[in-house]
């Protein structure tokens, strides 16, 4: 995969007029599923990372689209563990731009370290295996805080 670039072309989803509502990033494409297939309902436009290069560049890529006057995304799903950059590293190195978007970090290992570095992120920690219905309420109680602290 080559470098993340300026001059990339974007997706016809990821302009002004249509911006990306849920990132979900895990390099498990069974498990993207499961969160995609849960939260289609609430959120139809979804973009999908396997690794954490590919999720920096598509943060990268929706914050350049969307301009400083908006948010890039309306909720970000991590997973921890993934190849080239694990989420955590990604999060730490984007979160400064982007501090309003809501974060859920995901993981089968959630240690004291993890607990702590997504407390330190202002991400809320959602321990694999979960439901369907925990994925629902965590996204939509964070979607909705989200919401009312662009609001007020």
């Amino acid at each position: 995969m080559t470098a993340p670039s300026r001059n990339m072309p974007l997706p016809s989803s990821m302009t002004t007029a249509s911006q990306p509502r849920l990132i979900i990033a895990d390099d498990s494409a069974d498990m993207r599923w499961l969160v995609r297939s849960t939260l289609q309902p609430e959120f139809p436009d979804v973009l999908e990372a396997a690794d954490g290069r590919q999720l920096f560049s598509l943060l990268l890529r929706t914050s350049l689209a969307a301009g400083s006057s908006e948010p890039a995304a309306l909720v970000l799903i991590v997973d921890v563990r993934m190849p080239v950059y694990d989420g955590l590293e990604v999060l730490d190195a984007w979160q400064d731009d982007e501090p309003h978007i809501p974060v859920i970090v995901i993981t089968s290992f959630p240690d004291d370290a993890v607990c702590a570095e997504v407390e330190r992120l202002g991400a809320i920690l959602l321990p694999k295996p979960f439901s369907r219905a925990t994925l629902r309420r965590v996204v939509s109680d964070a979607a909705r805080r989200a919401r009312q602290r662009t609001e007020g």
